[in-house]
């Protein structure tokens, strides 16, 4: 009876033994199954992680092009400003020669009022001339005795006169000359003056063209800002599913740290 107590002792020990073992072996597929949910879990948050990098690679190529088109477009402002920088020194050049064929007409002008004024006094000089003529020839109308001396006297008043005629037709004509000289003059300075409103037209032609590139060049600076701000929130985007990648694991690490110690209490 004592051996038979004993055995039913053992078999009662063994049957418990037994259920402790079925109860770890349920817990440990169970923590096997919620593993496995876990590792698809993980699983997909590394899918999704795998193309926000994927994404965050297109938006750096992208980019890139961005940069490239900026990069284009300044050096198109810099040969445009280097352009408009040449044409500002023809224009310089332009205006110097303005200047200087304004100043050959302003020269003219002062010789031919000089010439004017040197027409003045002779033509003044003429008119006494001929007064004196004139009252020569009154006193000879009337001064019959000396007929002979005025008539000498008017004959040398009269050669003055004739003379200064001469003299004052030579400076007309001289006048006439430096009258199409100071015209020709003229002439070439309205076409130096036409000259220099056609360059200025094409500065400002220049200078819009100019304008056209700067404003396309902020544009692209502006877009490739926008573009490093998209870029900013990808990355922030694939470093919040990195982290969750990161928690996940963790997790996952610890479950099959505890299924470990679950299957060496169930050993």
């Amino acid at each position: 009876m004592s051996s038979k107590n004993y055995l039913v002792s053992k078999s009662l020990s063994t049957l418990v033994t037994f259920i402790r073992l079925l109860s770890s072996v349920d817990s440990l597929m169970y923590n096997k199954r919620c593993l496995t949910y876990k590792s698809l879990s993980t699983l997909v948050t590394f899918i999704r992680f795998i193309s926000s990098v994927n994404s965050l690679m297109f938006s750096k190529r992208d980019l890139t092009y961005k940069c490239l088109s900026t990069v284009i477009t300044f050096i198109r402002f810099i040969s445009s400003v280097d352009s408009l920088m040449c044409n500002k020194r023809y224009l310089m050049f332009k205006s110097l020669s303005t200047l200087v064929t304004f100043i050959r007409f302003l020269s003219c002008m002062d010789s031919l009022m000089s010439i004017k004024t040197s027409i003045f006094c002779k033509s003044l000089s003429t008119l006494v001339t001929f007064i004196r003529f004139l009252s020569s020839m009154d006193s000879l109308m009337y001064s019959k005795s000396s007929l002979v001396s005025k008539s000498l006297s008017t004959l040398v008043t009269f050669i003055r006169f004739i003379s200064s005629v001469v003299s004052l037709m030579c400076s007309k004509r001289d006048l006439t000359y430096k009258s199409l000289s100071t015209l020709v003059t003229f002439i070439r300075f309205i076409s130096s003056v036409d000259s220099l409103m056609c360059s200025k037209r094409y500065l400002m032609f220049k200078s819009l063209s100019t304008l056209v590139t700067f404003i396309r060049f902020f544009s692209s600076v502006d877009s490739l800002m926008y573009s490093k701000i998209f870029f900013t929130t990808k990355n922030l985007s694939t470093l919040v599913t990195f982290i969750r990648f990161l928690c996940c694991m963790d997790y996952l690490m610890s479950i099959k740290s505890s299924t470990l110690c679950k299957s060496l209490s169930t050993l």
